[in-house]
This record gives C-alpha cells, structure tokens and sequence, in this order.
C-alpha cells in the first residue's frame, strides 16, 4: 500500500520479530547435539560445582551501544519464558541474544568474543548477511543453516558455547583452534534467521541447554525470584541486568519513514531545508511489554507541539518501530531546532530518549 503524506496523519507503526533457530533441533529434538553436520556425544547434565564462568560474548557496553534482547525460552509447553517468568523469549529459544544498534554500525566492526578459555569444535563462515522477511525464497536460502555463520568452542567438563549469526568472511578461528577468554571470534552479523544484527549464543552441559542466567536446563521453571548469577562473571551479570523497554534508535524522515531504511543507517540526517515535505520523528525499541505505554511527539523550535502520538501496547514485542510527524505547512518549515522525544511509561518507571534535527 502507498501513502500519501499529504492525506493521512502520520502514525505509529509496529512490526512483528521474526529471529533466528540455531543450528541445532528445537524442541522435538531436544537431546540431539549436531555441529555442522557432526554428532558429538558429550555427558548430558546440568550446572555443578565445574561451571564456567562466562563473560561477555560480545565487545560492547550493553545499554550504550547494544541491548540484551532475548533469553533462553524456560516455557516447556507451546508459549515461552524468560529466566524470570518474563516475555523476553520466544518459544523454542535456546540461546541468549544481544543486538547492536543497526547496518551501519555492523559494517564498522563488533567483535564477538569467546565467554570462556576452550577449543573450537567446528566454524562456518561464507552465508550471506541480509535481513531474514520470512518468504519462502528467505526460508529455503537458509534452509538448514538457520544460525548462519558461527563458531562452537569446547570448555573444560562437556561444556560447549555456540556463536551464531556472524558476519560474512568475519569468522578468525579454525577448527582445534586454541581460544581464550575475550578473544574474537568474529564480528556480528545478518547471516541465518534475523530481521537485524546481533549475536546468539547457546551454553550446553553435554546436550542439555543451559540457561546462562539460572544455570539450570531450558526444562526447569523459570523463577520471578532468579537473580540472574547463574553463569555469567560478577562483569558480565551486571551489563546483563534484566532490561526494561530499551529505545536504542531514533531519528528523523522527510517522508513516512521505511523501517529496512532506518534499521540499515540510512535514516541519519540531523539537518533538513525549509522545504522538506515533512518532518517525522521515528523510534526503534527493543523488549516492550503489554500495559506499556508509547509517547511520541515532535516540537518546534518556538517549544509548541508540531505532532504527538500515543500508543498503548497490548502484547510483547521483541523489536517495535514507531513514528510521528506531519507534513510541511505552507511554503516552508520555520528555521530552527526541532525536537523528537520518546517516553516510554510502564508502571512509575519513565524512559525517554531525544533526538534534535537543525532547519535550515
């Protein structure tokens, strides 16, 4: 469907997630442990006194420049569960996913980094990065290789770590290679299953998926109560605090904005003419949740309201992009500072993030 900026209200729009499976059997094939084409047979179990101490998989400072998005489903029925009871999962999740902000910033380079000392058990590396729609032609591209490029490394007493998603040509170990704690692996991605960059990764015990938050296996309950220890160094548990709504993008369209624009840094510009056909203030948020309530709007440069919007949401949403603006009035926007602001309210928690656009 077309629009014509000049007919309709500029409004929020919001989009389904669609992400990644690993490389490894979903839930009917729970126990099955396969990489790239190899059976390992490894002692199943759970967390005990030899666990790893994991660090971050990923060379970033989540919160600033990447988010924690989702977590290992502990739902053992047909919906899904975070560690916490929480929506930040989805069914047949068995991995933990932290996103960078966009195209741009994955074609600059974000390392992803080994957790722990171990031996790489196997890699792949030459799938395609492009943005995973869901049609068929998508589908059967990955067919088999859902997780795209990535790295399994062997820890001490059975354990494994799994790296998906990678970069094209990014990957920097081989198979038996030596790795140590911090090391590159690679660089985050758009290969397999994904609608945006980020990096996957998946503990086993033997074949069992353990959660990293909770140390236990995906079957156990979930627990509002879970600190989030489990396996991750004092560090790492600390930048992976359970996240709230997380605005992590934001700028601004002379047009209704394309959200494939947005998401690939395309939408960047801090500065329009006076005769730009409109202003729109867009957003991208990672992990609402339902009861959450989305505030939009744009001022101008004299502090009156040039749009606002608001949007109450009614169910989880991994990945949510929204806008507000309105077309040009008369000849000419008046010069000046324009202001964008999202406020984000669940419960008395309030999270804002601003973005300022120059009319010349």
């Amino acid at each position: 469907m077309q629009y014509n900026v000049s007919k309709i209200p500029l409004q929020a729009a919001v989009f389904k997630y669609v992400h990644c499976n690993n490389w490894y059997p979903r839930r009917a094939g729970r126990g099955a442990l396969l990489a790239f084409g190899a059976v390992l047979f490894l002692a199943a179990g759970t967390a005990s006194a030899k666990d790893p101490v994991l660090d971050l998989p990923i060379s970033c400072q989540p919160g600033r420049d990447c988010w924690l998005v989702q977590m290992v489903d502990r739902d053992p029925g047909p919906g899904y569960a975070d560690y916490r009871c929480g929506a930040l999962s989805y069914d047949g999740h068995k991995g933990t996913d932290i996103a960078i902000g966009d195209q741009r910033r994955m074609q600059q380079g974000v390392s992803v980094a080994a957790a722990a000392d171990g031996v790489v058990l196997s890699t792949r590396d030459g799938v395609q990065d492009r943005v995973f729609d869901g049609t068929s032609l998508a589908r059967n591209s990955i067919a088999g290789i859902d997780c795209g490029n990535g790295v399994l490394v062997q820890h001490a007493d059975g354990w494994t770590t799994q790296y998906c998603l990678l970069r094209q040509g990014s990957v920097t170990v081989g198979k038996g290679s030596r790795v140590t704690r911090g090391q590159p692996l690679g660089l985050v991605g758009l290969s397999g299953r994904t609608e945006f960059p980020h990096v996957h990764m998946t503990v086993r015990h033997g074949s069992s998926v353990i959660d990293p938050f909770s140390a236990t296996t995906e079957v156990a309950l979930c627990d509002a109560k879970t600190s989030g220890a489990g396996l991750w160094s004092p560090m790492a548990q600390k930048a992976l605090a359970y996240p709230g709504p997380q605005p992590y993008a934001a700028g601004f369209a002379a047009q209704i904005p394309d959200k494939a624009s947005a998401r690939a840094g395309e939408l960047s510009r801090r500065t329009f003419p006076a005769n730009a056909d409109a202003i729109v203030f867009w957003v991208d948020v990672f992990t609402l949740g339902a009861g959450d309530r989305m505030e939009l709007s744009l001022t101008g440069p004299d502090g009156k309201a040039v749009a606002a919007r608001g949007i109450d949401i009614d169910r989880p949403f991994a990945l949510w992009f929204g806008y507000a603006g309105r077309k040009r009035p008369g000849d000419a926007w008046p010069a000046g500072v324009y202001t964008g602001r999202t406020v984000i309210r669940r419960g008395e928690r309030v999270i804002e993030k601003t973005e300022t656009l120059t009319v010349e």
